[in-house]
C-alpha cells in the first residue's frame, strides 16, 4: 500500500513495480489456496512453503488484510486481490473459526493439518477486516456470515481484557472449547501486554460501520487500564503480567501505542466524520493514505 501510494502521488513507478513483484510472489505461493503457511522459501522462482503453520496472527496478518485493502485503496478495481481476500475468508471459516461452549468464537491457527486452540492478540484485527469487508464489497458478493462473525470475534477480544486481573489483556490466549466456563486462559509463556492495538482497531471498525454506542462502551472499559497500569512519567509502558492486580512496567513502549492503538482509540470517541473511510483507507499501521478511483 505505501509503496503504491508514493508511485501514485509522484507519478514514479518503480515504487509499485518494486512492492508488486514482491506481492506477486506472496501470491504464486498460494496458488489455488486462500489460507498459506507464514513461512516462505526465499530461494525458488515461486517461493514454497515451508512448515505448515498457518495463522492470521503474528507474521501472518497483513498479508490477508493488505489483499482487501490494496483492493479499496486502487479503486476497487484489481479484483483479483478481491478475489483472493474471500477465498481466504472462505477457508478461514472452514478452517479456523472454532466457537466455545462457553460462547467465545475465537480465530484458531492451524500446523500439520491440525487445529492449534489459541489465538494471538494480533488475530484481533480479523473483526475489523472482516466488518470492512461486508460493508466494502458488492452487496451480491458479500457472505452474509461476515458481520456476525466480525461481531463475534470482536466480543472475543473484549472478553481479553474484561477477564482479565488487571483488566489489561495478553499477548495470546488458550481456548478450550468443550468448556462453558474458563473457556479462555492466559498462558504462563504470554502474559504480557505490549500496548497492541488489534482490539481496539475491530472494536473502532465495528462503532464506524454500525454506530452502536455498546462499542464506544468496550472502547472506555478497554482504555481506563491502560490509563491506570501502564501511564508512566514519559508515556506509557508495556506491563510485565496482566494477571497481577498492579502489574509491573516493562520500561518500554513500542512505536504502534501511537502510530495505531491511541489512534483507534481517538477515533472511536472523536465523531465518525472525523475520518471518511470512503476517502481513506488505514494501512496496517493505521496511517491513512487517500484512495484514488
Amino acid at each position: 500500500m505505501e509503496f503504491r501510494y508514493l508511485s501514485h502521488v509522484t507519478g514514479e513507478q518503480k515504487y509499485a513495480q518494486a512492492a508488486d513483484k514482491a506481492f506477486k510472489a506472496v501470491l504464486d505461493s498460494a496458488g489455488s489456496h486462500g489460507l498459506i503457511p507464514i513461512y516462505l522459501s526465499r530461494d525458488d522462482v515461486i517461493p514454497r512453503p515451508v512448515g505448515s503453520k498457518i495463522s492470521l496472527g503474528a507474521m501472518g496478518d497483513s498479508y490477508y488484510e493488505y489483499l482487501l485493502k490494496q483492493w479499496v485503496q486502487s479503486g476497487k478495481k484489481e479484483d483479483y486481490l478481491k478475489d483472493m481476500w474471500k477465498r481466504a475468508m472462505r477457508e478461514t471459516q472452514e478452517q479456523l473459526v472454532v466457537k466455545t461452549e462457553g460462547g467465545l468464537t475465537f480465530i484458531a491457527e492451524k500446523d500439520e493439518g491440525r487445529q492449534r486452540h489459541r489465538m494471538d492478540h494480533l488475530a484481533c484485527f480479523v473483526g475489523g477486516m472482516l466488518m470492512m469487508g461486508a460493508r466494502t464489497l458488492p452487496a451480491d458478493e458479500v457472505d452474509a456470515a461476515w458481520e456476525p462473525l466480525a461481531g463475534e470475534i470482536t466480543e472475543t477480544c473484549y472478553q481479553m481484557y474484561k477477564r482479565s486481573p488487571s483488566g489489561l489483556a495478553a499477548e495470546y490466549y488458550n481456548f478450550n472449547p468443550n468448556a462453558k466456563t474458563d473457556d479462555m486462559t492466559i498462558p504462563n509463556d504470554a502474559p504480557h501486554n505490549l500496548l497492541r492495538p488489534e482490539a481496539i482497531e475491530a472494536v473502532y471498525y465495528m462503532w464506524y460501520y454500525t454506530g452502536d454506542p455498546k462499542y464506544r462502551r468496550m472502547a472506555y472499559e478497554m482504555w481506563t487500564p491502560f490509563q491506570r497500569h501502564c501511564k508512566s512519567r514519559y508515556g506509557y509502558s508495556a506491563v510485565a503480567d496482566v494477571r497481577e492486580t498492579h502489574p509491573r512496567h516493562r520500561d518500554s513502549q513500542e512505536s504502534f501505542w501511537l502510530a495505531e492503538t491511541l489512534k483507534y482509540f481517538y477515533l472511536v470517541f472523536a465523531p465518525r466524520s472525523t475520518l471518511n473511510l470512503e476517502e481513506w483507507v488505514l494501512n496496517t499501521e493505521a496511517q491513512p493514505l487517500r484512495s484514488w478511483s
